[in-house]
């Protein structure tokens, strides 16, 4: 009788297993990231409110001499937050440390769209410095 309770018990088990496991399935990580939505997210304002927001913000590093062009990359997630933030060619002198403090400081964009509904969008953009 004991050895029936317990089988009954661990087949129970064992068939709720992948009804659990199916549930707790999908964290936001796995979520699809899109390169090119129906709708680009963009920095609210535009360009030019994006130039303003990162002139008020970027101090340049005083190593920095000349000029060059950084790229960052980033994913605009479904609520506007930056998240993922790289930056994919470092110009150095602390220019990276710079440039990623300043974009996590970022507001929130409106985020990309596919189907009318926000969806978590990969974005790249040049970033030019000059310190003469």
């Amino acid at each position: 009788m004991k050895l029936k309770t317990v089988l009954l018990f661990f087949t129970c088990l064992l068939l709720q297993s992948p009804q659990i496991n199916a549930q707790e399935t999908q964290p936001e990580e796995l979520e699809m990231i899109f390169a090119n939505p129906a709708k680009q997210p963009y920095f609210i304002g535009g360009l030019d409110a994006f130039s303003g927001f990162f002139h008020r913000n970027f101090v340049m590093p005083s190593r920095f001499k000349g000029s060059g062009v950084s790229t960052v990359s980033f994913v605009v997630e479904k609520d506007g937050s930056l998240s993922d933030i790289k930056v994919v060619n470092d110009l150095g002198y602390g220019t990276k440390k710079e440039l990623l403090r300043v974009l996590k400081l970022s507001p929130k964009w409106k985020p990309g769209e596919m189907h009318g509904k926000p969806v978590r969008t990969s974005y790249r953009m040049p970033i030019t410095l000059v310190n003469p």
